[in-house]
């Protein structure tokens, strides 16, 4: 696995050489933990990143959905929520809009965060929609939390990714 210091290295770079990195593993890895702390690495090494994570909600000890939570504001918004003893989440529609101006927001700024790349948009919804016109210009490195069993049909759609990180339980 790549150092920080080499990851940050590569993301210094110019972004006309688009570098995208994936923090990928299994669910609850800590693949969100991974992205924020990374941020805060990528600020205190003096460039300019931004973007936003999905974290995990509980009640009770009980995982009853996930919030956006923009890393520059910490401003938050419901993703998806579920009912008492339903298996199955109920997704805003208000997320992807507050993911998308985040995007729009990040127009300028050389790096990218984003969390998660999964089965929504594995089958191009989600968040997808909003990330590919920045994506399709390669003038960003983006840095992506995805779901393994996804992985190849997001590369399918936004390009290969330059490194992979597989965070496994115990990292």
């Amino acid at each position: 696995m790549p150092t920080t210091e080499q990851l940050i290295h590569a993301l210094s770079q110019p972004t006309t050489n688009a570098f995208y990195l994936a923090v990928t593993g299994d669910c609850h890895v800590g693949k969100t933990t991974w992205l924020k702390r990374f941020f805060f690495a990528i600020q205190n090494a003096g460039l300019t990143a931004d973007g936003f994570v999905e974290e995990a909600i509980f009640e009770d000890d009980k995982r009853i959905g996930y919030d956006f939570r923009d890393l520059l504001t910490n401003a938050t918004v419901p993703v998806a929520r579920k009912a008492f003893g339903d298996i199955h989440y109920t997704f805003y529609e208000d997320a992807w809009h507050f993911a998308a101006t985040r995007l729009r927001r990040s127009s300028h700024v050389p790096i990218i965060i984003v969390d998660e790349l999964g089965r929504i948009e594995a089958k191009g919804g989600g968040i997808m929609p909003y990330l590919m016109p920045f994506l399709s210009e390669r003038r960003h490195h983006l840095i992506a939390s995805v779901r393994q069993s996804v992985l190849p049909e997001i590369e399918a759609q936004i390009g290969p990714f330059n490194t992979i990180i597989t965070l496994s339980p115990l990292t």
